[in-house]
């Protein structure tokens, strides 16, 4: 009788963002990546000896967490729940594993697939024991609080946890996630990858960077669609379906995030005049799936992730092609589609804050989008730069942060525009009319990049908005007078009335050049607040 074994691995986020330094980061992250491929292969040659073809496991995926397998006989399922949540959190100390087995006679069906989904969200709801107790008396690590192990650098006492986050992240260690990122034609070497985030910031001025996390849209309904097809499919083409959805997926996101490297991030020479001297100033955290997760210099986020957006829905629509046709997924001929949310934090911000706001912000975007076509969503992105000590869910900071209430006004004014689109939305549902595109912000933004740009005038004049609007009036109407050449520029800066209003009984107007002035300052290298 065979049996579907499925493991989820939890904790990933926390694995990978306890801690602030960039080495450390990368080398939770190059763990988390060995997972599912390498660590859990081996673990599965120990538990399955068989040399016969017919009496082997057979994998179906094993990316991003996830694995789902079948196995021929009992004992080789009980050896792997048995072993594998020990080794997991061997390798990785901090995840947890949720584990579930379905064992079923004849062919496997959809039900028997969705039956192990279900025992696996139970398994995720019931708490796991700490990997690592410890007596009270104990030596801990100053920054984390666990039982110490060793010392490290500076005779700095270490975790299990932070020790095999710097083996993995070793000068000498494989960088697998960076080559999945790099595009073959490239460098790769270790001398140009960042392992301090000093390495990313370089030598400007600037010590802003950016977190970007962006996540592919209406997978669910793909799902779905497939399902209904597969319902009287056999054993084969349903194995089949699943696989190869999963390969292809995690392909596209592949090959989208190295048309963006290289497209939009700076090549070390181009910093330094010598290769030797410089690195590529972006890591990644998270690439597989239909998610990527990467930190990079703020300067060319917003490019990189435009680049990424729209490479994704060019290779999904690629790579997809053959499964839309065996399934009539019509609907998804032209590929999928992504949301993105970028953070923009100091080099020495909490991580674990800007990874948060990151996805926040594409939850807002995703939810957006959907409202404007919840089938084929619209591709955006939206951003926030964090200036304040104490960071929430961006709803809380749209209210806190972002909403002017000047005297003299009738209602709260709205300073965020966002989400940008790439393109203008091919349906008309809500907020349609409203849909902000990303190249109208950048445009401006160029603008403003100009020497001679009413840039100081307009950040006095919005300071001005927050306190009292005929004082910001007063400061627009001498902008107008004195930079006669932006006047198109100010006039719009000044129309309160701007598209992406949400609700004129909540929002009296809404102004776009917050927006600006946040990418200028980034975009410029400044120091601006």
């Amino acid at each position: 009788m065979p049996y579907l074994y499925g493991a989820s691995v939890q904790g990933i986020q926390g694995f990978i963002f306890a801690t602030n330094r960039l080495r450390e980061i990368a080398g939770a992250s190059e763990l988390v990546e060995q997972l599912c491929t390498g660590e859990f292969d081996s673990l599965l040659k120990e538990a399955d000896p068989e040399t016969d073809p017919d009496k082997k496991c057979e994998k179906i995926t094993a990316a991003a967490g996830n694995i789902r397998l079948i196995c021929p006989t009992r004992e080789i399922a009980e050896k792997l729940v048995l072993a594998w949540p020990k080794q997991a959190m061997i390798h990785a100390p901090g995840v947890t594993v949720s584990q579930a087995v379905v064992s079923y006679e004849g062919s496997l069906t959809k039900d028997i697939m969705n039956e192990l989904e279900e025992r696996l969200k139970v398994q995720r709801n019931r708490p796991s024991r700490p990997p690592l107790p410890a007596l009270m008396a104990m030596e801990r690590s100053r920054r984390t609080g666990d039982p110490a192990v060793d010392r490290g650098k500076k005779d700095e006492l270490r975790d299990e946890a932070t020790r095999r986050k710097e083996q993995a992240a070793a000068s000498d260690a494989p960088a697998t996630l960076m080559k999945k990122l790099i595009p073959e034609d490239m460098e790769r070497g270790t001398s140009c990858i960042p392992f301090d985030m000093d390495d990313i910031v370089g030598k400007r001025e600037s010590s802003w960077i950016a977190v970007i996390h962006a996540d592919g849209n209406s997978l669910g309904k793909i799902i779905q669609g497939m399902a209904e097809k597969l319902t009287t499919a056999g054993e084969d083409e349903l194995k089949s379906a699943y696989r190869d959805f999963s390969t292809a997926l995690d392909k596209a996101t592949c090959q989208a995030a190295q048309d963006a490297f290289g497209n939009a991030v700076p090549c070390p020479d181009q910093e330094s005049g010598n290769k030797d001297d410089g690195k590529y100033p972006i890591r990644p955290v998270v690439l597989g799936g239909d998610d990527l997760t990467v930190i990079c210099r703020a300067d060319f986020a917003l490019d990189f992730t435009r680049e990424f957006l729209k490479a994704f829905q060019e290779q999904t629509a690629e790579e997809l092609k053959d499964l839309v046709g065996k399934f009539g997924l019509q609907d998804f001929k032209n590929g999928l589609t992504a949301c993105a949310g970028i953070s923009f934090v100091k080099k020495s911000y909490p991580f674990h804050y800007a990874i948060d706001l990151a996805e926040s912000l594409c939850a807002h975007a995703k939810k957006k989008a959907k409202e404007i076509d919840d089938t084929n969503v619209p591709a955006c992105l939206a951003f926030h730069k964090i200036q304040s000590s104490f960071v929430t869910d961006y709803a809380a900071i749209i209210d806190r942060e972002l909403t002017a209430r000047p005297a003299g006004q009738a209602g709260p004014i709205r300073l965020h525009c966002g989400p940008y689109y790439l393109e203008p939305p091919a349906t008309s549902g809500k907020n349609h009319e409203t849909a902000l595109l990303l190249d109208d912000l950048l445009k401006s933004v160029r603008e403003l990049l100009k020497e001679d740009s009413p840039k100081s005038g307009l950040r006095q004049w919005l300071a001005a908005l927050y306190r009292d609007r005929a004082e910001a009036d007063q400061i627009m109407d001498r902008l107008k007078q004195i930079h006669p050449g932006y006047r198109s520029l100010l006039d719009q800066a000044s129309d309160l009335e701007q598209p992406g209003k949400e609700n004129s009984m909540e929002y009296e107007g809404t102004c776009p050049a917050y927006d600006w002035m946040t990418v200028a300052s980034l975009m410029g290298g400044s120091h601006d607040g």
